[in-house]
């Protein structure tokens, strides 16, 4: 028996040697579970990525690493991870390959500990982050990343991924974009034992991805990896907007160069193409000088990581989402003037006549015609184009371009693709598959969505009508105003759901994506009247019908409709012209606004705590919206709440806001998220407003305080046994202001006896006296039951379960 223990404590011993570095290398025995957050909360990522670029680091990290590499860096890597497991959680650095070296050029990992299962593997990731993020060492916390055994990196916490399939594209939710393309990372999940299906976005598209169609690398070594040993260069770099000096706003985006060899980040493969465009001119948020990020070229944010507390702005570039389904202001005669400033070899000389004619036969806008064809063909210029007349890249795919198809002449393909590629395709809402919406878009939504791999296709040809349209006297910028969907909406033949629906806003056969655009020319009631997607004759809607901008039209109702770019066109009412005296009889008003808790005292939100805000709501018109709207410090609004004025009377209307943001929101909270608060109270304003047919009136802002729960609840009950009929005092003294409760429950749990103190301030003293009578539900005004009561003191979200019981005799 002794030997036998002997034997086992050897082979222990030669185990563990065996292991040293690999499975323990991190902490023997240590598998922490915290429960956190998948994502890294990066609100104070900036600060930190400039002292990620010191060399120091580099060299800690190396110091700490328990094995060696070797010079082949593949096969070592691959042996080492073998030894830990399916799925081992590692971090990754970078450090520099030879001591002289001036700069970091080699990829290293340091392995914490392997895993047979992806979930265990990616819950250590993510407990091992808020190891080394409480210990202050970013350059580990940011290295994170899980890795197979084959050495490639399936899974990280923080960092870039990038489309490195091996065919020409990769497909992400309802589109595809072109390899070597920069993606946002977000999460992964467990999908096979070699691979993680990895959540990434790009250009509004969000969805899951196989890992090995991509290359995923952590912030670490986009920090601190540079090309070369001797260059100042970095290896890696991201994308992102800008202010230029003339106020328009530019996209850079960048992309890699010989990704073949980028899973193992040897040192052929880098960021090394950055393309820089015009995208519309730029939002009033932005400042020149400042790198803005954005997955969606929408919502802007100044960390690189979109983290929600650094949200700039949100800016909806005109012509990207302005549908085809629209009219440009120019004539066949400037069309041609401008592009006589092409290239003398440019076979679009001559062609405005086509893109007017397409313009009014099929309803495709004639700029973003143009500006489609200046994208696609090199402004007339391109092989295609010039020997097979070809503007629009027509048949020529990624796998085999060379199919792209002839036309007679360059008008011919611009009257075919107007005609038979976009109206009775691509826009086609009931029976084509590539139906995304009628605007150039992004990939979640438009014709970019189907027509290109090129993530940015959208967001090209909107920058090219900007400028050919600023060249040309700006006629047409900001003129219509724009709209998109809150749902797979209904649009109707008249201003009624009980109309027939010509149609619907959403995929063949599905109710998605939310957010199709729409051009409102004009109101009806609670209706908007929009520019169809289809062409309308007799009633009927359909992808053969020739477009005429006067009956091809429908209506939406205006709960189903979030107008993103207000134009500067007049929207007619009811269906017809513009009337003045339609405008000058509408009368709106709001008055008499109160709030409570006063504004004084701020508010504290949770268990039934609300702002209730009231006024006096006036029209002439029915169907008028009266809304309460908070904004932050930085005027962006955080909440929207509306309701129906459905009679002409003047009403009461009384609002109560939660503290949550709500859908819509421009400061970057989620739907139902609380609000930033504090312990000294984080300022707000609020204000009241009734809007109906153009006109609206509003009260001016007020300022109130959101503070964080309480953290000091006073509480005493005078006497605790007391016979019934005979008086105790219960009381509280919340620091925080707002609505608090006394309650009593009995033995069995149930409610017996309530006491509410509205809107209070803070640090005052709430009593209620108590003789064992009940108040609530069937023990109102009972006298109750010899026993043993529990007493809750409540505010807000802080609940304070008495220690004593009261006892009643």
């Amino acid at each position: 028996m002794k030997s036998f223990k002997k034997i086992s404590l050897i082979l222990i011993i030669l185990f563990i040697t065996t292991i040293s570095g690999s499975v323990f290398a991190e902490d023997m025995n240590m598998d922490i579970t915290y429960d956190i957050p998948s994502q890294a909360n990066e609100s104070d990522l900036t600060k930190e990525e400039k002292s990620m670029d010191r060399e120091s680091y580099s060299e800690e990290a190396a110091k700490e690493e328990n094995t060696s590499e070797t010079e082949n860096l593949k096969s070592s890597r691959s042996a080492a991870v073998k030894s830990l497991g399916t799925f081992t959680v590692s971090y990754a650095y970078a450090a520099k390959a030879k001591s002289s070296d001036k700069y970091a050029t080699k990829v290293s990992f340091t392995d914490l500990k392997g895993y047979s299962k992806f979930d265990d593997a990616y819950s250590s990731m993510n407990s091992y982050y808020t190891k080394y993020k409480n210990a202050g060492d970013t350059t580990k916390a940011y290295g994170l990343c899980i890795r197979n055994t084959s050495g490639k990196i399936i899974a990280m916490k923080l960092g870039r991924a990038y489309a490195t399939p091996s065919g020409a594209t990769m497909n992400i939710a309802s589109t595809y974009v072109t390899k070597n393309h920069e993606l946002f990372y977000y999460s992964a999940k467990a999908n096979s034992s070699t691979n993680s299906s990895v959540n990434v976005g790009i250009s509004g598209a969000k969805g899951y991805v196989s890992s090995a169609n991509l290359t995923l690398v952590p912030h670490t070594l986009i920090s601190q990896m540079y090309k070369s040993a001797s260059s100042s260069t970095k290896k890696y770099s991201v994308g992102y907007y800008s202010k230029n000096s003339s106020g328009e706003l530019i996209h850079t985006y960048k992309t890699l160069t010989n990704s073949s060899t980028s899973s193992y980040f040897e040192s052929g493969e880098y960021v090394g193409n950055t393309y820089s465009m015009v995208v519309d001119k730029a939002p009033s948020f932005m400042k020149t000088g400042t790198k803005y990020y954005s997955m969606d070229g929408v919502n802007f944010y100044t960390n690189s990581y979109l983290s929600s507390s650094t949200k700039a702005g949100t800016h909806y570039p005109y012509f990207k989402y302005l549908p085809y389904r629209t009219k440009s202001n120019y004539s066949a005669s400037q069309f041609d003037s401008r592009i006589k400033n092409y290239s003398s070899s440019s076979v679009l000389r001559g062609t405005g006549k086509y893109l007017v004619s397409a313009q009014n036969t099929y309803g495709i806008n004639a700029l973003l015609e143009l500006s489609f064809a200046n994208l696609e063909s090199a402004y007339g210029t391109s092989g295609y184009a010039i020997s097979r007349k070809n503007l629009f890249g027509i048949a020529a795919t990624d796998s085999n371009p060379d199919g792209a198809s002839y036309f007679k002449s360059a008008g011919d393909c611009i009257t075919r693709h107007a005609g038979r590629y976009l109206s009775q395709g691509y826009f086609d809402t009931k029976t084509d598959s590539r139906y995304f919406g009628t605007c150039p878009g992004d990939k979640n939504i438009g014709v970019a969505v189907k027509y290109a791999s090129d993530p940015y296709h959208g967001e090209k040809i909107s920058g090219i009508a900007y400028t050919q349209d600023k060249y040309m006297g700006s006629k047409d910028y900001g003129k219509y105003t724009i709209g998109k969907t809150t749902t797979a909406a209904y649009v109707y033949q008249k201003a009624s759901t009980s109309s027939k629906k010509l149609y619907r806003l959403g995929t063949k056969g599905g109710s998605s994506p939310v957010g199709i655009t729409v051009a409102i020319i004009g109101t009806s009631g609670n209706y908007y009247k929009v520019q169809s997607d289809m062409g309308i004759v007799n009633s009927e809607a359909s992808c053969y019908n020739k477009y005429n901008f006067t009956n091809s039209v429908g209506y939406i109702p205006k709960s189903q409709i979030t107008i993103i770019r207000k134009g500067s066109n007049s929207i007619s009412s009811s269906g017809g012209s513009t009337s003045s005296s339609t405008s000058n009889t509408t009368k709106v008003s709001v008055t008499s606004a109160s709030a409570r808790p006063y504004t004084s005292y701020g508010f504290t939100p949770g268990y039934k705590n609300y702002l209730r805000v009231k006024g006096k709501f006036a029209t002439n018109v029915k169907g008028a919206s009266a809304q309460l709207r908070i904004y932050d410090s930085k005027n962006r609004l955080v909440a929207k709440l509306s309701k129906t004025k459905k009679t002409t009377k003047t009403t009461i209307g009384t609002f109560f806001w939660d503290g949550k943001a709500t859908k819509g929101n421009t400061a970057g909270y989620k739907t139902g998220a609380y609000v930033k608060r504090s312990s000294k109270g984080t300022p707000y304003k609020f204000k009241l407003l009734i809007t109906v047919n153009g006109k609206t009136a509003q009260t001016k802002l007020y300022t109130t305080k959101i503070y964080s729960k309480a953290t000091k609840l006073l509480t005493d009950i005078s006497k605790p046994t007391i016979k019934r009929k005979s008086k105790t005092t219960l009381s509280m003294k919340p620091n925080r202001p707002g609505t608090s409760y006394i309650s009593i429950y009995n033995s069995k749990g149930k409610l017996v006896f309530s006491k509410k103190f509205y809107y209070q301030k803070a640090n005052r003293k709430l009593s209620v006296s108590f003789k064992g009578y009940g108040n609530y539900g069937k023990y109102n005004k009972k006298l109750l039951a010899k026993g043993k009561y529990t007493v809750k003191f409540i505010h807000g979200s802080y609940t304070y379960k008495y220690p004593k019981k009261l006892v009643l005799k």
